[in-house]
């Protein structure tokens, strides 16, 4: 699938200027996107000049310099939300190809971060919690939201319009045709959301609830939020809302996670029965299986156990300690999940009884809750499925 470079006017002198990105398999190099990315920058045309919002990444500046065309002349000022590369990493050709006319905009960390990356002198400005700004007929706020997800974050908000521009801050994974999310099914959204939020922000969950408290707290009238990667709100409250409830961690389904990894087969006939004691019970399963012919995406792995009401894990010992994948998933999972869900562990061993102590360890100082650990040799017997349906019982 080629990529698509939109502009597309969506209010009185603003618009909107997307990026649909096919090419990136692993964002941040690290998690995979076979649904793709969108990058959204802004333009908000005043009669003293024109502001431009973020950016794109960097191979896509042409492109954007294209898009922009006549609009660069007047170029006054550009905002940076958001100093992370897929935002900035345009920024450089935007400002070499003004002569670095443009005042630049944002946090402190902001512009010492721009001047590290890419090693230009901009002309910057630093912006204060709360400050404001008057350009033509808009007058532009700027408030700190820091940690989601960089310290040097804020958001800007256009009086005038009552539009908040976000960045990465309710943003997606995923490419539509469309721009804004009421057009839509939000139940065939929600994951795109579920997936980027808990790997690119699942860390920082408490700043997301601090960061949202002092959004609400100021008061302001919001009729659209407008984020750097997805689709645009109109319907500001149900993004916020949903954001919230990641944040403080009370997001749940009727489903449970079931990840386990297996090198000759012992373990599954104990994955199978409690997978299928589980939906008996009228719960939902995902699974993922690492074996010599299959790996699941780590990225869905967070995405699914976020939203979950029980994780089984299922490992198989490898040189006397946890399976090497399965010991990756779960730091990984102690990173960016990190919530009050139960554990039930199933080990099967063939050496010795070690790994059961070692997740244990792993988890120790971590939210999730190992409710009971089955540890068995080589595979599993009747006396190990009565435990877990014991373990099961007390959860489901």
């Amino acid at each position: 699938m080629e990529n698509k470079f939109i502009k597309t006017k969506i209010a009185e002198n603003l618009y909107l200027l997307r990026v649909s990105d096919n090419d990136t398999k692993y964002f941040e190099a690290l998690w995979e996107i076979p649904e793709g990315i969108m990058y959204n920058a802004y333009l908000i045309k005043t009669k003293e000049g024109n502001v431009l919002i973020d950016g794109w990444k960097k191979p896509y500046s042409e492109k954007l310099l294209e898009l922009l065309k006549e609009d660069l002349k007047d170029l006054k000022i550009i905002i940076v939300n958001h100093t992370e590369p897929d935002h900035s990493g345009s920024i450089k050709d935007i400002l070499e190809y003004t002569k670095n006319k443009p005042l630049v905009l944002g946090t402190k960390m902001a512009g010492d971060l721009l001047k590290s990356f890419y090693k230009i002198d901009i002309n910057f400005k630093q912006v204060e919690d709360g400050e404001e700004i008057k350009v033509g007929e808009y007058t532009l706020k700027f408030f700190t939201t820091p940690w989601l997800h960089w310290p040097d974050t804020m958001v800007t908000y256009v009086k005038e319009l009552k539009f908040m521009f976000t960045c990465d801050i309710f943003g997606s994974y995923g490419i539509f045709d469309s721009v804004y999310a009421d057009e839509i099914n939000f139940d065939n959204y929600e994951p795109f959301i579920r997936k980027y939020t808990s790997t690119v922000i699942g860390a920082y969950k408490n700043y997301i609830v601090k960061n949202i408290d002092k959004i609400k707290n100021l008061g302001l009238e919001i009729k659209m939020i407008l984020p750097g990667h997805g689709l645009l709100w109109r319907d500001p409250e149900k993004i916020i809302d949903y954001f919230y409830k990641i944040g403080n961690e009370s997001i749940r389904s009727k489903k449970v996670t079931i990840i386990y990894n297996s090198m000759y087969g012992l373990i599954d006939p104990a994955i199978l029965f409690t997978k299928e004691f589980i939906e008996k019970n009228g719960y939902e399963t995902r699974v993922f299986k690492c074996t010599d012919k299959e790996r699941p995406y780590i990225s869905d792995i967070i995405s699914e156990t976020t939203d979950s009401s029980l994780i089984i894990y299922g490992i198989s010992t490898y040189e006397n300690d946890v399976f090497p994948i399965a010991k990756y998933i779960l730091s990984m999972l102690s990173n960016k999940v990190n919530n009050k869900i139960p554990i039930i562990i199933i080990t099967s061993y063939g050496w010795g009884p070690v790994v059961k102590q070692k997740v244990a360890n792993i988890i120790k100082g971590t939210k999730f809750i190992i409710v009971d650990s089955i540890e068995f040799r080589g595979t599993n017997s009747k006396d190990d499925e009565k435990k877990i349906e014991e373990a099961l019982a007390k959860l489901l």
